[in-house]
């Protein structure tokens, strides 16, 4: 992601998943590699820079103890042009146009000045950033990443000077660092001469700490910035680098810059910069391709050579998923897992009245807006390759990036590049997918079988509700194992279609490697935890013997922010008089780890819970024994013994395939609770998993597996 914007993914679509794991030896298939060979260069990014812009000079010292930055910006404006400053926290010292010191007038953070002939405009600035989320400057470190410096709107060529105490080590966007030690001050020069367009701007990280490791890989210097901690990690990080490079130069080009950096830094997120990618300590904990680095290294191309028009629709999120979260999954043929991921995810959490166009995504700020930005995006993208094939599909990507590099690019720039690669009008696909909102949900009926002379005759309904789009849809036909695939391409609400077929089709499939955006149907959505934790109706029912081991477990949904209510079952048990007052005094706040007081998200009352309640909720049912599980699923259910201290199984609701039941069975005694308890927690950070068991100490998470496709017998939906 561009900086501000925050990494996420998840091991079958790994934009999706919190926490990521394994080594991975990056490779394309045959066929994909026959698809893209055909480009091929060595240019990095010096060999076709833009037209002469404007330049700005930043030199900036730093006070650390104090939390403080001081700052000169040298601005080259032309005569008549206005500039827009936006200043932030900043407290402005002194502006200049030329030598002549101007009054200025800030309002809402910004100020606006137009000189009358070409000058230097000098503006003077301070400021303290002791803890945000985007600037922070103090002992752990610096972070610099917001409105850290006088904001002016437009396009520059950035010049970074900085001062700090001697011992550290900066990074910011640069081919070049250079340092020079002037007493007890590190003076670092960074040299970055392409244009950076204000939505990004530049950005500065400094620590004390760093261990810097090199290598170089094609003509670039690969360095490591990483904390004491994890610095026996740079080698390792460093090849991969190398792995991913190979990989994304094939597909994307030659990588842009002559430098990439991969820095460490106390704060816990994913973010590209051009020639740099700042990861969290998080990270370092996990197997390699399950952290941010290869999503960010993509980056470098969508959002940091290619820049984003975020006023037209963010598109670089969704292209950098498909070609590093779904590409590496399709390598292991699991490429039909991630479009499933991410067509579960949307139905999760994408709610008629939280939907809108992909052309209004700017960034991220709740799952919603990720499962459209990132989700629907990246799908997009599999249905424009779907139509136009491989070879079509790469050469336009490169010709986006080539034609677009140090440019504001938005999707209408990626539909004139297909358009002109295919020789067609695509507007109908960029208008439904891009300017629209809405999911098709497909269905089949009216199939009729008729032989005649050895072969069959198959004829059959296609319907999408909710939408009416120009659908290309996949169909495959199965005859004793045997499979045979047809595209439909459906225009309307409903449309009869046909084939002839050497066998009677015993089974009818429906886009079963999930290449269109759609709704899924009820039967292939996997009950996840997401499924429980997205739903805004759902209740936790107390266990039988009402014992306090399972308290704990409910803190757990409190401090995760679950808007829960607490439940019992009438027939199974009465509360126990005084049960329901003790959670009352309970509820208003509860202390966590830290010692800090925070507001519970449980329902006022404790209910009774019947049927007609369980219809209509996800639910967790705390305890095997509880009366809920025999109600719901019989008493063989649960029969499975794994011996562990931990165990949720997740299930679909019988009541209602659409909602979840989520059963927490724990360990009885209190040192088995003290193990179980933090195991319980960490499960949100994999939310995609239907059982959890806690195994040697370690999670062990399973997914349950549903029918791939939507799938039709069509001896049930054959014409009355």
């Amino acid at each position: 992601m561009i900086k501000k914007r925050v990494f996420i993914t998840h091991r079958d679509c790994p934009y999706l998943r919190t926490k990521r794991s394994g080594v991975v030896e990056w490779g394309l298939s045959p066929a994909l590699i026959i698809a893209i060979f055909i480009f091929a260069s060595s240019a990095r990014a010096e060999e076709s820079r833009p037209a002469s812009l404007p330049e700005y000079n930043l030199s900036v010292s730093f006070d650390i103890a104090g939390s403080k930055i001081t700052g000169m910006a040298d601005i080259n404006a032309r005569a008549g042009r206005e500039l827009t400053v936006h200043t932030g926290d900043l407290k402005v010292l002194d502006v200049h146009i030329g030598d002549r010191q101007i009054n200025i007038n800030i309002k809402n953070d910004q100020f606006r000045i137009t000189p009358e002939t070409d000058a230097i405009v000098t503006i003077k600035y301070e400021a303290v950033f002791k803890d945000s989320k985007t600037n922070i400057i103090g002992k752990k470190g610096v972070i610099l990443r917001g409105t850290w410096y006088p904001l002016v709107e437009g396009m520059f060529v950035y010049s970074l000077k900085a001062a700090l105490p001697d011992g550290h080590i900066a990074i910011s966007e640069a081919e070049k660092i250079t340092m020079d030690k002037r007493g007890d001050t590190a003076h670092f020069a960074f040299d970055f001469p392409y244009p950076l367009n204000d939505e990004d701007g530049i950005s500065l990280i400094a620590s004390k700490n760093f261990v810097v490791s090199k290598d170089t890989y094609n003509g670039i210097e690969i360095v490591a910035y990483l904390l004491p901690e994890e610095a026996h990690f740079a080698k390792t990080f460093i090849e991969h680098t190398k792995r991913y490079l190979k990989t994304y130069e094939k597909l994307l080009g030659s990588y842009p810059y002559k430098r990439l950096s991969i820095v460490e830094h106390f704060q816990q997120a994913g973010y590209s910069m051009p020639t740099y990618i700042f990861l969290g300590r998080e990270d370092f904990k996990l197997p390699i391709e399950e952290t941010p680095l290869g999503h960010e290294i993509v980056h470098q191309w969508f959002g940091n050579y290619v820049y984003t028009d975020y006023d037209k629709g963010n598109w670089n999120e969704g292209l950098t998923i498909y070609f590093a979260d779904h590409s590496y999954k399709e390598q292991k043929d699991r490429g039909w897992k991630c479009r499933r991921r991410i067509l579960s995810g949307f139905k999760s959490h994408v709610k008629d009245k939280k939907e809108f166009p992909l052309r209004e995504f700017s960034e991220r700020y709740d799952s919603a807006s990720r499962s459209i930005g990132y989700g629907k995006a990246a799908m997009v993208v599999h249905m424009l390759r779907k139509m136009t094939g491989d070879k079509l599909f790469y050469a336009s990507i490169r010709d986006f990036i080539k034609g677009n590099r140090f440019r504001v690019a938005a999707w209408d720039d990626i539909k004139i590049v297909f358009e002109k690669s295919t020789a067609k009008d695509l507007s109908w696909f960029f208008n439904q997918w891009i300017d629209k909102k809405g999911t098709p949900e497909l269905s089949m009926d009216n199939i009729g079988i008729n032989k005649a002379q050895k072969r069959f005759s198959i004829n059959f309904d296609i319907i999408q509700k909710k939408t009416e789009f120009k659908l290309p849809i996949p169909v495959a036909f199965y005859s004793r194992g045997k499979k045979t695939t047809r595209i439909f391409t459906l225009d309307k609400e409903r449309e009869r279609f046909s084939i002839i077929l050497p066998e009677r089709p015993d089974e009818i499939v429906i886009d079963e490697d999930y290449d269109l955006f759609r709704a899924l149907s009820v039967d292939e959505d996997p009950p996840t935890l997401e499924r429980l934790a997205s739903d805004e109706n759902k209740s936790i029912i107390l266990p039988a013997d009402r014992k306090d081991r399972y308290r704990e477990i409910i803190d757990v949904f409190n401090e995760k922010g679950e808007r829960i209510k607490l439940a019992y079952l009438k027939s199974g048990y009465p509360p126990r008089k005084g049960h329901v007052e003790n959670e009352k005094k309970r509820r208003p706040g509860f202390l966590t780890k830290n010692g800090e007081r925070k507001k519970r998200f449980f329902s006022k009352e404790m209910t009774e819970i019947n049927d007609e309640a369980m219809k209509a909720s996800s639910i967790v049912v705390l305890g095997m024994d509880n009366p809920v599980i025999n109600k719901l699923f019989g008493k063989t259910e649960f029969t499975k013994d794994y011996g562990s201290l931990l165990r949720v199984d997740i299930k679909k609701n019988p009541l209602n395939p659409e909602k979840v039941v989520v059963v927490v069975n724990i360990s009885d005694n209190t040192s088995g609770r003290q193990k179980a308890v933090p195991a319980f927690e960490q499960i949100f950070e994999y939310p995609f998993y239907s059982n959890y068991y806690l195994k040697d100490g370690q999670i062990i998470k399973e997914l349950k597996e549903t029918p791939r496709g939507i799938r039709i017998n069509p001896d049930y939906r054959t014409m009355k």
